[in-house]
């Protein structure tokens, strides 16, 4: 699924986003605790990451998902910046998605004059570039989401390959969940959908594809939930949650007075 006309709307799209990148002021309210996080997994390791007792509000577990941070963290040992990491990543998911836009399209409509359209609209708008230039999860949340729709799609129409691309679909869901918890309610509508609108396929494929997808996220998902447990001290499906149980007041309190029985201790 490539083309001469899609490979120069890639390059003009990707020079587009680093010059963005190079040239863009300021940051958002949430850039600088990714980019904290980011520099804590790249010289700590992707768990210290997790654990959210090195800045403030000192909850047990960070409540910024790990997928977005860890990928920065990957580009931030080349860069030794983080928020440059950060955009970067941004700009490289925003890239990747044209061209999945471009093979969803043509898995759907098997025009390539329709595909090249979607793919221009997603490299040319003004707002789709500039966000992936900035420190923004979505993009790369985006990306993630778009490309287990990619996948899913090829597990309805595959012959023989459908198990492993079901169980392809199920972990790029997990990775989508753990960007932003929307990617939960999108697994749902996947399995819903293979379940009721998958056209000329037995039910018990459908079925099976469901399940193999669920597998797959559950696979990953139970492990996590149980050390999310064993560090917070609560049950929780995802970090972000753990703003729910305390308060930002309630956790700091916690921490100095150390009253929290999992409390991790903060580096100096």
């Amino acid at each position: 699924m490539f083309s001469k006309k899609l490979a120069i709307i890639l390059v003009v799209a990707s020079v587009a986003r680093l010059w963005l990148v190079f040239t863009a002021a300021g940051i958002n309210s949430d850039a600088f605790k990714y980019a904290l996080t980011t520099e804590r997994m790249a010289e700590h390791g992707l768990v210290s990451g997790m654990r959210g007792d090195f800045f403030w509000p000192y909850y047990s577990v960070n409540r910024r998902l790990v997928v977005y941070p860890f990928l920065s963290s990957i580009v931030y040992r080349i860069t030794g910046d983080s928020i440059l990491s950060l955009r970067l990543v941004s700009a490289a998911s925003g890239v990747a998605l044209i061209w999945v836009l471009y093979a969803i399209a043509m898995e759907l409509f098997k025009q390539e004059k329709i595909a090249l359209l979607s793919a221009g609209l997603m490299a040319f708008h003004y707002e789709f570039m500039r966000a992936s230039a900035s420190v923004y999860r979505e993009v790369t949340m985006a990306l993630l989401l778009a490309f287990a729709f990619l996948t899913f799609l090829w597990t309805l129409r595959a012959k023989r390959t459908w198990p492993l691309l079901a169980l392809l679909t199920g972990l790029v869901l997990f990775a989508a969940f753990l960007t932003r918890p929307d990617g939960a309610a999108i697994a749902v509508a996947l399995g819903v959908t293979a379940l009721c609108v998958a056209p000329g396929i037995a039910w018990k494929r459908r079925m099976a594809i469901c399940l193999i997808m669920g597998l797959a996220f559950l696979a990953l998902e139970v492990p996590y939930v149980l050390w999310l447990k064993k560090t917070s001290g609560y049950w929780l499906v995802n970090q972000w949650q753990i703003q729910r149980k305390l308060t930002e007041v309630q956790s700091t309190r916690r921490f100095l007075l150390k009253e929290d029985p999992v409390r991790h201790a903060t580096v100096e």
